[in-house]
Order: C-alpha cells, then structure tokens, then sequence
C-alpha cells in the first residue's frame, strides 16, 4: 500500500480546485487512501488532514462533515446534541468533538462544521432533516463543494435533499419517536425526516446513479497514496439531479416501486372521504 504526506493532500486538494475561502462538505474513508509518513494513530491523521484543509481553504473558509446517528432511528435512544458520538467516520467525529465546532440539530442528520459560515449552515434550522433551512439546502445555496477523501461518496444527502424537493411518492415525512437534548434540557419540538416506504419493493440504486454523475462530466478526481480524492460543486450535482429527476422520477431506484392501488400513497380517488364542506 502506497504512503503519501500531508503535501501530497494539500498538491491534490488544490488541483482539484479547492480554494481559499471554500465551503466544503467532506466525506472521508481515510484507510482507502495508505499510511501517511509519520502518523501513528488516528488522532494524528485526523489532526493532519484538518491541517492540510485549512492550508488550502484558509480561516476564512468552512468544513462541513455529516454527523449522522441513524442508528437512533433503529434503536429509539436518546439523541444528545453535544456528546452523541456520529456513525459516518473517525474524521467527522473528530470534527464534532472540536471545541470550534458546531453541530446542528437533529436526532438522525445532524452535521458538524468549523469555519466562517458554521453558524450560517448549522443553527436556526428546519426540524426536517432534508428541506429549505435545512444543512443540506443551505450548502447548496451557498455554493459549497463536496469532497471525498478516499470514500466513493460525497453527496448522498443531496440525493434525499432532492427526493424531498421533488416530491417524490415513495418518500414521506416521518415523525421521529427519539428524545432530543441540547445543553442538557429536552428539546421540545416535533423532529422529522423524509424516509421511503419500507414496502413496495422500494430498493436504492445509487451506485448506478453516481456512475452516470461522474460520466457526466462534472466530478473531478486526483490520486493521493493509494486512494483517490474527488470535487464535484453543489450548484452542478442539483442542476443535473433536477434535470434527471425530471425525465425518471425513479432515478435513484433500482425499478419502479410496487404501489398497490388502494393504499398510501396511491390510495385512489377521495370521493365520500372527503369531511364536509
């Protein structure tokens, strides 16, 4: 397996045009890209990688991880705004447990950014984890880019951001049954999130989805040790997801879902189900 230095990441980052000032949004699976000279635990590649960022982006710029605890959604604990430990990487809980960083709130998709526009994307923001004001809208306005740092995704939310903004009929909002905390004080409000129908064949195909992105065009790539980092701009993931989801609302399935006619969400006309007018 090849070795690669904190020089290499930043050579590469910059050839993929990250720049002083960028907002990004980073997905890492950092084993995929080699041993660093140098580093011996993971608290030191964590502390390396973040260096390397900041070298490129600057104090003026923003990195955003996902902080994602889906597994609340399975298991019905408690969800603690400042100690509950996130499932999506040593790197992004190494971003959470900063004490620079901030942490918007949700019980399943929450993020943690560190930067000038932390507060801007993380705090007064929807309880819908995939919706206008919610982390994910706002790093699409803002024009943020997403990065991959030897995983093979970087987007994934956006895909549900644009399911959610389109409507789509295999998706509803669900009420999360999940106590929320911040500062040690239950949250009193109704959290909830778009989630598919677990019934009716209903089965992802992302990969595919992806394969046909990156064929696009619109994703750049750049080896680093063993691995490869990728850069793709928020602005031209949406333009070609909403023109994707135009022509296929089934995109980012496997097949059309096996809607029975009678039940949600194709239950037909409304006729007598109607309340008086």
């Amino acid at each position: 397996m090849k070795t690669y230095t904190k020089a290499d990441l930043i050579f590469a980052l910059r050839k993929l045009g990250i720049c002083e000032g960028d907002v990004i949004y980073v997905s890492c699976s950092l084993f995929q890209l080699g041993r660093v000279d140098g580093i011996a635990n993971k608290e030191q590649l964590c502390q390396m990688v973040y260096d390397a960022l900041i070298s490129v982006i600057g104090n003026g710029g923003t990195i955003v991880v996902p902080t994602f605890t889906t597994f609340l959604g399975r298991s019905g604990e408690a969800f603690f705004l400042e100690t509950t430990p996130t499932d999506t990487g040593i790197f992004s809980e190494y971003i959470r447990q900063r004490e620079d960083s901030i942490r918007s709130l949700h019980p399943l998709h929450s993020v943690a950014a560190t930067g000038a526009k932390s507060r801007e994307i993380c705090e007064k923001i929807s309880p819908n984890s995939y919706s206008i004001a919610s982390p994910s809208y706002r790093l699409y306005q803002i024009g943020a880019k997403a990065i991959t740092l030897g995983a093979k995704r970087a987007y994934s939310g956006w895909v549900h951001l644009l399911e959610a903004m389109h409507g789509l009929p295999y998706i509803y909002n669900k009420l999360l049954d999940i106590d929320v905390y911040a500062k040690d004080q239950k949250v009193k409000c109704d959290f909830f999130a778009p989630v598919r129908y677990l019934d009716f064949n209903i089965e992802y195909d992302i990969i595919r989805a992806e394969n046909i992105i990156s064929d696009s065009g619109i994703v750049t790539y750049e080896g680093v040790g063993s691995g490869q980092i990728s850069c793709i701009l928020s602005k031209d993931y949406f333009e070609l997801g909403n023109r994707l989801l135009i022509e296929n609302p089934n995109f980012f399935l496997k097949q059309k879902p096996d809607f029975r006619h009678g039940e949600i969400p194709f239950d037909g006309i409304t006729g007598l189900r109607e309340p008086d007018k």
